[in-house]
């Protein structure tokens, strides 16, 4: 269990939010056997675009030396084809390394096995109050492999000032010391890989009603003299029921304050008032 969820502030936000890295970057627990499994159905696999040797291996020295702290793991010492792919279905983690040159910033490797999923846009979005477009539906992880932070975050509303600094976050996310932020949706059944071609978009079910919540630690490692930088995912999820009684109040008025737009991003907006009312009650 995190010893905090973003939404106990009762607020949804999407700031960055990061703080200085309390703990280890990789955590092995009795639920390992779990995401294992879940990666190897998944058949997912490391893609790379531009991404250099040198980065690589300078990436590869940390996570092993991390990885095997963690997990116990005896892997390669130096980084060669198919360290990551290996390494990839062993952990529960999931990686990504952004790369900046000048001004400019990409992905440059995922292994993103258990990625969060994404609701189809409706045909006829509701009218927001907030004089915007409804956005388009975000990518699976294999469409944000090149592309910059500010086309990665370009469909998530509320992010539109922090992406017209995307560049410079990068450049913070390389330059600081380690840091950890967290993101946060919701789910209503309890698989862990949701990607949008391999998961069923479980809609809630008033008659039956189950909400999860969808938790991702995530880690940036920065490379200053390579510059790079290495995001680590750790999913977790957490029935509502195993929430205290402030944290579900919490949880409640935090999706109440999003905007139309992001209810329908975050796949929420369909019965967002018997959602409400069932996290309220529980």
């Amino acid at each position: 269990m995190p010893r905090h969820f973003p939404f106990e502030s009762g607020r949804y936000e999407t700031a960055m939010g990061v703080r200085a890295l309390d703990g280890p970057a990789f955590v092995r627990d009795g639920e390992l056997e779990r995401y294992r499994v879940a990666k190897s159905a998944s058949r997912a696999t490391t893609l790379y675009h531009d991404c250099s040797t040198e980065v690589l291996q300078h990436v590869w020295s940390f996570v092993r030396s991390e990885v095997g702290k963690a997990y116990g793991l005896q892997l390669a010492e130096q980084y060669h084809t198919g360290t990551f792919e290996s390494l990839g279905g062993q952990i529960a983690e999931d990686l990504a390394i952004v790369c900046l040159e000048n001004d400019r910033d990409w992905v440059a490797m995922l292994d993103v096995r258990l990625p969060s999923g994404w609701p189809p846009e409706p045909q006829e979005a509701p009218q927001a109050p907030e004089p915007q477009e409804a956005p388009q539906a975000p990518q699976a992880p294999e469409g944000k492999i090149g592309r910059s932070f500010a086309q990665v975050h370009a469909p998530v509303p509320g992010m539109e000032k922090l992406n017209l600094a995307g560049a410079s976050i990068v450049k913070m996310m390389i330059e600081k010391p380690a840091m950890e932020r967290a993101v946060w949706g919701l789910q209503f059944d309890d698989q862990l890989d949701k990607h949008p071609a391999r998961a069923s978009m479980t809609p809630f079910d008033p008659a039956s009603p189950r909400v999860v919540v969808r938790h991702e630690r995530q880690i940036i490692v920065g490379f200053p003299r390579v510059r790079a930088a290495l995001f680590i995912i750790r999913l977790t999820l957490h029935d509502l029921v195993t929430l205290s009684s402030t944290q579900r109040a919490s949880l409640a008025a935090a999706l109440e304050s999003m905007w139309l737009r992001q209810r329908v991003y975050k796949g929420v907006a369909d019965h967002f008032d018997r959602i409400v009312e069932h996290i309220r009650q529980s």
